[in-house]
């Protein structure tokens, strides 16, 4: 026997008036983050040669004015400036090297979410950082121009680590960004 189905729901007409528009556009008073030069998710070059210098440590962030929040942030000094959960761009065939120094009272380390990499490269719970000693990551990025992500990948703890703040982008393409 054949279930009744009710119609389908009508979709509603999304567009608002341009009156709705413009007062909602004055209330909206917080910046869209877009990654930049510096800051949150500032571009970072990664196919440049030396290895990046990266620490993981605990960081107390604004990005609300007058509401800090603590996270665990992914943190690359370049020309003087801090740059956190940097998105790191790189060029298919490049070669990735970072040395990664934990500063967080637990263990961590960092898993290459998506990309082909050896084993020993790819942040397993086994090779977790302890506090206070580098790891080096070194890996050809042989992978097809997308977009990937880092994130940790600590036994037990990498969903509370991920929700805390560590996480980034790591983008493969044909072209690089220049180095600011």
């Amino acid at each position: 026997m054949t279930q009744p189905t009710s119609p389908a729901p009508r979709p509603r007409d999304l567009r608002a008036s341009s009156a709705s528009r413009s007062a909602n556009a004055e209330r909206f008073t917080t910046p869209l983050l877009l990654p930049g030069q510096s800051g949150v998710l500032a571009l970072l070059n990664a196919s440049a040669a030396p290895p990046l210098r990266m620490t993981i440590r605990r960081r107390r962030l604004e990005f609300l004015p007058g509401k800090p929040s603590a996270m665990l942030v992914y943190e690359v000094d370049r020309h003087g400036a801090a740059l956190i959960n940097p998105v790191l761009v790189i060029r298919q065939g490049e070669t990735f090297a970072a040395d990664v120094t934990n500063h967080l009272d637990e263990a961590t380390n960092i898993h290459w979410h998506g990309l082909s990499v050896d084993w020993q490269m790819d942040g397993h719970p086994l090779q977790a950082i302890a506090l206070g000693a580098t790891s080096s990551y070194l890996f050809p990025v042989l992978d097809r121009s997308v977009t990937y992500w880092y994130h940790p990948h600590t036994h037990l703890r990498t969903a509370w680590q991920v929700y805390h703040g560590l996480a980034g982008f790591f983008l493969v393409g044909h072209l690089a960004i220049e180095d600011g």
